[in-house]
């Protein structure tokens, strides 16, 4: 792959840069255009992920905000239904509904809508100020809104419920090394322009443009792959209540999050150590299993349950024997959270709101996301259960007569199942899809009133 093209978001989750900011970007009757050239040249590349920077810069942007720079309608046109429709557009599919509604969200929704986010990574507080402080002079300067929503990486690497964040990535990489676990992905699954395991990808073709920098490959007369290295990014911001959490954590077995109850109903310890592995307690130290299996180690769903939060996101070999399938449907977590840590020894609400910025990165919205989210987990007969959705980002289900069903968790027990009720732990507060271009991409936008 042509790392030097592609931004730096697409190899690395810069654990390096533990304190971070997601800008919030609407053109309006401003500058986009302008206020583009002004931040590209700061724009990280993948070929510099393994180097130092103080901050590094990553650039996406939504339909809305492709059209306001310019970009032809014969790219607009050739976007996936997926992206053109939107986020808010596709709830009913991802089970954005009653308090998950776009009409409550923050961002994202028709009444909200965004142009581009601007992901900014930095070493260190000071760094990001001041890098802010310069995006809001540019706001300023080229006419367009801001609004920033600042985020960080914990040192323990855990969010605001005490899982580990970033466990079981997949396993991509585009210059031969091995980066995550389990066998390795074709960089199609995730960036355009290359094999994926469905032996095509979208080709997002625009005219010719006269420009001094480097445009996208030419792939017919007079006509450039605009998608070429580009990604789509979804981005949802999920706000959790931890106060709810801990209650349900000592209901089910009288402890912190560690306790083997609360772990059922994620699938996994605290420290990321899977459950189908390490059912009895949660091992000190762990190696990461390369490519575990839920039909070698747990085909019951005994100790991993079913419908435990990172069994629906990742069923493996649960379906049928051939994981394969499992693998079209993969993305690249870069999520982070916001919002100040509760304190253990805190009994009520501290009347900050905290929760996690989910964000991850594929080649195909619909067959990755969507089918993640919308099938897996809001399948109410997930693996053979009934009547039940993902503990955590699952969706209300609704009876006949409109009533809310209680929301629960099957515990699977010999002879008999528990079937434990569940408050709610997490609520949208807003989403949105947006596309991640390359470098050369990102040009071509920087000048597309040159189109011929």
């Amino acid at each position: 792959m042509r790392r030097a093209e592609v931004q730096s978001l697409l190899f690395s989750s810069h654990t390096r840069h533990p304190v971070s900011a997601l800008c919030l970007i609407q053109f309006g009757t401003g500058d986009g255009r302008g206020w583009l050239r002004r931040v590209l040249p700061a724009v990280s590349s993948g070929a510099r992920f393994e180097q130092f920077e103080p901050v590094r810069l990553n650039l996406a942007f939504t339909l809305g905000g492709l059209r306001a720079l310019g970009l032809p309608e014969l790219a607009i046109t050739a976007f996936p239904e997926a992206f053109r429709a939107g986020m808010a557009a596709r709830s009913e599919i991802l089970g954005d509904v009653g308090l998950d509604a776009p009409l409550h969200w923050q961002f994202g929704s028709e009444r909200a809508a965004l142009s581009a986010l601007a992901l900014l990574y930095a070493t260190d507080a000071g760094a990001l100020d001041t890098r802010l402080t310069q995006f809001r002079e540019l706001a300023e300067r080229f006419g367009v809104g801001l609004e920033v929503q600042l985020t960080y990486l914990p040192a323990d690497r855990c969010e605001h419920f005490g899982f580990r964040l970033g466990r079981d990535q997949p396993n991509f990489s585009g210059d031969g090394k091995p980066r995550g676990f389990g066998r390795r992905l074709p960089a199609g699954e995730f960036v355009l322009g290359y094999r994926s395991t469905h032996e095509h990808s979208t080709r997002l073709e625009v005219p010719l443009l006269r420009s001094t920098r480097p445009l996208p490959r030419v792939v017919g007369k007079r006509r450039l792959d605009f998608g070429f290295g580009g990604s789509f990014l979804v981005v949802r911001k999920l706000e959790q209540d931890v106060l709810a959490f801990r209650s349900l954590a000592r209901r089910l077995a009288d402890g912190p999050p560690g306790s083997p109850g609360v772990a059922r109903l994620i699938g996994r310890w605290p420290n990321g150590a899977p459950l189908a592995a390490y059912p009895e307690a949660m091992p000190a130290s762990w190696n990461e299993l390369a490519d575990f299996s839920y039909r070698a180690l747990d085909p019951d769903g005994r100790r991993c349950p079913f419908g435990a939060h990172v069994r629906r996101a990742n069923p493996r070999d649960s379906f049928d024997a051939d994981p394969r399938s499992v693998d079209a449907h993969r993305l690249l977590r870069r999520s982070r959270v916001y919002g100040p840590r509760l304190a253990w020894t805190r009994a009520s609400d501290d009347g900050h709101e905290r929760g996690l910025l989910f964000l991850a990165l594929s080649a195909d919205l619909s067959r990755q996301f969507e089918t993640v989210q919308g099938e897996w987990l809001n399948g109410p007969k997930f693996l053979g259960l009934r009547d039940e959705v993902d503990p955590l980002l699952g969706k209300d289900l609704v009876g006949e007569q409109g009533q809310v069903i209680s929301r629960r968790f099957t515990l699977p027990g010999f002879p008999a199942r528990q079937r434990v009720d569940l408050p709610r732990l997490v609520r949208v507060r807003g989403g949105l899809y947006a596309f991640v271009p390359s470098l050369r991409a990102l040009g071509y936008l920087a000048d597309c009133g040159s189109a011929r």
